[in-house]
């Protein structure tokens, strides 16, 4: 399972380095090209179509769902999201559906 999938993957340390490396500096591009390197306990076994369907189910639709209490919650402000990096980035990434719904996006350093 996960485990054994993690225990085979031996870049697991650099590619979590550039993750970290990538969100610290707010580089939503290298973001996005780490999400397509993909993390191989969650794909193992999948290739096109079921890659896609993971990415709407676990990222995109989810942006989209998210999106009405978000709104609630930032409307009445003071309010703080967290959420994995992999959120952040793409046309269809939290930050971009956030500021298509016309809200300022801001960094926090």
């Amino acid at each position: 399972g996960a485990v054994r999938a993690l225990l085979a993957a031996p870049d697991l340390a650099a590619r979590n380095g550039k993750l970290v490396d990538a969100f610290t500096r707010g580089d939503l591009v290298t973001l996005a090209s780490l999400r397509e390197e993909r993390m191989p306990w969650k794909t193992a076994g999948k290739t096109g179509d079921a890659l896609a369907a993971l990415d709407r189910a676990t990222l995109d639709d989810r942006h989209v769902a998210w999106l009405p209490t978000l709104t609630n919650q930032l409307g009445e402000g003071g309010a703080f999201i967290a959420v994995d990096a992999m959120h952040l980035p793409g046309d269809k990434g939290l930050v971009a559906v956030l500021e298509r719904a016309g809200f300022v996006v801001t960094r926090v350093p």
